[in-house]
């Protein structure tokens, strides 16, 4: 696989009904709407952001 097919293939399973995925992308997109986006939402910790990262490359894998 080459290019946007090899990038389809990894971004699928992303687009599936995964709770912890949905969530960690609701999150960024408040917080990078509008300037002060960040700081009208709940804080997060470091660790929240690994752990959605980390579900997101688990599910880009299962692709592979």
């Amino acid at each position: 696989m080459y290019g946007n097919v090899a990038a389809a293939e990894l971004l699928k399973p992303l687009d599936e009904n995964n709770a912890t995925i949905k969530a960690a992308d609701t999150y960024a997109e408040r917080v990078l709407s509008k300037p002060e986006g960040i700081t009208t939402q709940d804080k997060r910790s470091y660790k929240d952001w690994v752990d959605a990262d980390s579900s997101r490359i688990q599910e880009m894998g299962r692709s592979s």
